[in-house]
């Protein structure tokens, strides 16, 4: 029998129960809810027209939280009634992590995990760089000065004077990147994230003009031509601008599509026995320093353990060759430069083997992008080691370790011959 002084807390647990149940019914609800969504989404935007009969899905002109993926799936097209005005597209990438480099030491670990630097960009990447937006601009400003990275202003881009000089413009004017490994991690990513819209419009592709002729060879591998292309000159504006700045700095989606489109394959094609094992030197680099001092002595001792699979690469290859060499290249041996950039030629097996310059206190030596091979490496899927090396001249320049190359390869060589093509 139910004592009455306890009736009014079983009305209340019997509540309770009653809620949670009903929370629990619209948290399913609001599940499916999502998940519709999503494949709408994606249905949406994997292209401007899906036909299914007499029927046929049209993608507005403005839409939020699309799936990268959908959108990059190289079937979409701005409807012409949105290239000819404004229209604004934002993108969400899928979350990724960046793991520890691999090292032939536990006291180089020790220097890479006391550098606090490092530790920020372990673990799952922050949403703001998870995000990209296309926009169209009317009127946008064109200029050297403002800035074109993930983190843009786009209010910037809003042109305030009078004189529009350029009908349809796509400004991807990233500091240094007239070079060739700038043109490839700072202009290629933005291009591949907005390439179907740009096309699309029928839009000019402005840059500052290259200093190293890959750069064209690389445009032109992508189906953009010199009639596409407008150097920067000066201050100007369009009358249509089709902003894509705000993409995120790093993304495996955004790295695997620039290596599939330069003609780079994603897995090796030949034995590891016949694959090749490369040496970057900065022969032809523009900025002096991290060279190896010892550079015959590692040379020699390479050619002893690798014989006719060494190639010693002194720069300048054109695109074609690049693909050819580094497309069928297990192992890339290198002091930090852009040399090693070369590395998005080649396949997710290769493994890439960094010296990094350093000080005495263990942190990089000179203002150097410490952490882009690691990453690049790590986006299409190689296997990355890092050695530290002290620096022996105020330039940069190191002695490499013999002991330290010898450890790592003889590493490499056994997990690469343990699942050997």
């Amino acid at each position: 029998m139910i004592n009455p002084k306890k009736c009014g807390v079983c009305v209340f647990l019997s509540y309770i129960v009653f809620v949670l149940l009903l929370a629990l019914q619209n948290e399913n609800l609001f599940r499916k809810e999502i998940e519709l969504e999503t494949k709408r989404v994606f249905q949406l935007f994997s292209g401007l027209k899906r036909v299914s009969g007499n029927a046929s899905v049209t993608v507005p002109c403005s839409f939020k939280n699309i799936p990268a993926t959908a959108f990059l799936s190289g079937e979409f097209t701005v409807p012409d009634n949105c290239s000819q005005r404004n229209f604004y597209y934002e993108l969400v990438y899928d979350s990724f992590n960046f793991t520890e480099p691999l090292f032939v030491s536990d006291e180089d670990r020790k220097r890479f995990l006391g550098w606090p630097v490092n530790l920020k960009f372990l673990g799952p990447q922050p949403k703001e760089k998870l995000r990209g937006i296309i926009q169209a601009i009317p009127n946008g400003a064109v200029d050297r000065y403002i800035d074109c990275g993930w983190p843009s202003n786009l209010k910037e881009f809003e042109w305030t004077g009078n004189k529009i000089a350029l009908d349809r413009a796509a400004p991807l004017l990233v500091p240094d990147s007239a070079s060739f490994q700038h043109f490839l991690d700072g202009v290629l990513p933005k291009l591949v994230q907005s390439y179907n819209v740009i096309k699309s419009a029928k839009s000019k592709l402005l840059i500052f003009e290259p200093r190293d002729a890959i750069v064209l060879e690389m445009l032109e591998k992508l189906n953009i031509k010199m009639d596409d292309l407008i150097y920067y000159n000066d201050t100007t504006s369009a009358k249509l601008q089709i902003n894509s700045c705000v993409t995120p700095p790093l993304h495996p989606l955004l790295w695997n599509q620039i290596r599939s489109a330069l003609g780079a394959p994603r897995s090796l094609k030949v034995p590891i026995h016949q694959s090749n094992v490369v040496l970057l030197t900065r022969a032809q680099s523009y900025n002096a320093g991290r060279n190896m001092l010892n550079f015959e002595e590692v040379k020699n001792f390479l050619i002893n353990r690798y014989s006719s699979r060494l190639i010693i690469f002194e720069g300048n290859y054109g695109l074609k060759r690049s693909v050819q060499i580094f497309g069928r290249s297990s192992i890339l041996i290198g002091v930090h430069g852009g040399a090693l950039y070369n590395l998005n030629f080649a396949p997710s097996d290769a493994h890439i083997v960094e010296f990094l310059p350093m000080t005495d206190f263990a942190t990089p030596k000179g203002h150097i992008a410490h952490a882009i091979v690691w990453h690049m490496a790590q986006l299409l899927g190689q296997t990355y080691w890092r050695i530290f090396q002290t620096t022996d001249t105020p330039d940069g320049d190191i002695f490499v370790s013999m002991e330290k190359l010898r450890t790592v390869l003889d590493r490499i060589d056994l997990r690469l011959n343990s699942n050997p093509l």
